[in-house]
């Protein structure tokens, strides 16, 4: 059965007239990873019988997906935060320590 309640049941289909094309799908269940179907061909040359199932990369190509797939690990955290570097302070010239005072010097309180 299907997860909607449906009976899983062959479908039928005719080929040049002589030839009758049966495929039977088979969902995804826990016990199957990927999805199949089976084939069964009927025709001048005899009944054949096939079940075939869809995958996206070859069995020989599987260990390399499965490091592919694997999560990557988040590194892990510093116990201590970096030192502040603080950015170097301009350098005054000479001359601001010789400047004349002004009225707008005078008018804010230190």
């Amino acid at each position: 059965r299907y997860r909607d309640g449906s009976e899983l049941s062959f479908r039928y289909y005719a080929v040049d007239a002589s030839t009758l094309l049966g495929l039977l799908p088979c969902p995804v269940t826990s016990d199957t990873s990927l999805p199949a179907v089976t084939v069964v061909l009927r025709g001048p040359s005899g009944r054949h019988t096939w079940t075939m199932q869809l995958r996206q990369v070859s069995r020989h190509a599987q260990p390399q997906l499965a490091e592919q797939l694997a999560p990557v690990r988040r590194p892990e955290p510093h116990s201590d935060p970096p030192p502040i570097v603080l950015p170097p302070r301009p350098p005054w010239p000479d001359v601001v320590k010789t400047m004349p005072m002004t009225e707008a010097d005078a008018s804010i309180p230190s």
